[in-house]
């Protein structure tokens, strides 16, 4: 048994205080007061939701463990409320067949803290030649992504959308010729919506980061394709202005104050269906470097709630209740995750956010085995300081 005691739950948009009590890996009650000898942590005024869903996350292992382990990766991820991941398929061997799937599953099973969904590539070495065999894979995973690398066989990728299958084809739209401008994000999302007609996979848009993206996604959505979308937490916080180092480089990169403006005006009309971190750690060496030689990406695990918070609901972009579809119940239905509700009976997964207190994000907190975040240094509101996974302590600050 386990008792949160003093907390916050979302109700039609309010906070209401309520109790939990949880037996074994269930929720039993949520009441005003419990009271009774059970362990107990308080969790006074702090915001109590379910474990948030990730459908966007690098762990890097097997094959790249000195950036990040699965160990390291789901403890990063404890810290940020996240209980539900997605892991890419870009390893080493990459997750293109049954041997490499089930290697990652095994190391996944020993060593991970949270549910880990592994994502498979859709071609073979992620290289647009040859798609994966994806009957096999299928035994194993539903989504299916060359992400870091995207699709560059226009036929190719029209074969795979005639795959009459429960499955998520999950893009990294980037044209390799235009590189990572905008052009090239707008093009590759441009193109590869024109095959989706008629297709019975749901398809998916990884790190949309400028205005004519999202207006031809919300165009296509109208006309009935079955289309999601996500943004990065850096998109809609960062433009191009801020950048000061190698940690403020990634793939899209930032872009300008009018583009994050534009997504910031994208959740306040409801287009965008969920955040998704990206996180994508890398070595010190890798990212003291050159701005142009460092490797992309950021981590995003740890900030993705304060972030969302910080920058969305207290601006009043949107609701605290639009917040929690955004990074728990959209991102699970679309893509068949493991996610729960705060309700008697469900999975108790549960994270703990101090959303009164402002707190500096600091280098020293970090869980993650790489620290390359642009974030360091920022005060925000809403890190989490305890989470419950199936009903036990996986972090605690408290």
């Amino acid at each position: 048994m386990l008792l949160l005691k003093g907390g916050k739950i979302v109700v039609n948009d309010e906070l209401i205080r309520r109790d939990i009590l949880i037996d074994s890996d269930k929720i039993i009650d949520i009441s005003y007061e419990i009271n009774g000898d059970y362990p107990t942590i308080r969790v006074d005024d702090f915001l109590l939701t379910p474990g948030l869903v990730d459908v966007h996350v690098h762990l890097r292992e097997p094959g790249y463990e000195y950036k990040e382990t699965i160990k390291s990766g789901t403890l990063s991820a404890a810290k940020g409320g996240v209980t539900t991941l997605v892991a890419m398929p870009n390893l080493n061997p990459i997750i293109d067949n049954e041997a490499s799937i089930k290697k990652e599953l095994e190391i996944i099973k020993n060593d991970a803290l949270v549910n880990v969904i592994p994502a498979s590539a859709l071609s073979i070495s992620q290289n647009s030649k040859k798609l994966i065999d994806v009957d096999k894979m299928l035994l194993y995973t539903k989504i299916f992504s060359d992400d870091g690398k995207g699709f560059h066989n226009k036929c190719l990728l029209k074969k795979a959308l005639k795959w009459d299958k429960n499955i998520i084809i999950a893009s990294h739209a980037e044209d390799k010729k235009l590189k990572s401008s905008k052009e090239s994000e707008i093009k590759c999302v441009e193109r590869e919506i024109k095959l989706l007609k008629d297709s019975k996979v749901k398809y998916h848009f990884y790190h949309i980061s400028c205005r004519e993206s999202i207006g031809l996604i919300m165009k296509a959505k109208k006309l009935g394709f079955n289309l999601s979308f996500e943004v990065a937490p850096h998109h809609f916080s960062l433009c191009d202005e801020d950048i000061k180092n190698a940690n403020y480089k990634m793939n899209p990169p930032l872009r300008s104050k009018s583009d994050m403006v534009s997504i910031l005006e994208a959740f306040r009309c409801g287009y965008v269906d969920m955040i998704a971190t990206d996180h994508a750690p890398h070595s010190e060496e890798e990212k003291d470097n050159d701005y142009d030689k460092a490797l992309n990406g950021i981590i995003g695990l740890e900030t993705l709630f304060p972030l969302a918070y910080t920058k969305l609901v207290l601006t009043n972009i949107i609701t605290i209740s639009k917040l929690l579809e955004l990074l728990i119940y959209n991102p699970g239905k679309r893509f068949e995750l493991p996610y729960n509700k705060l309700a008697i009976g469900e999975i108790a997964n549960i994270a703990c956010f101090d959303i009164n207190n402002k707190h500096e994000y600091r280098l020293e907190d970090i869980k993650s085995k790489s620290k390359n975040s642009p974030f360091i240094g920022q005060e925000l509101y809403g890190f989490n300081k305890c989470t419950i996974f199936k009903g036990k302590v996986i972090y605690k600050e408290v």
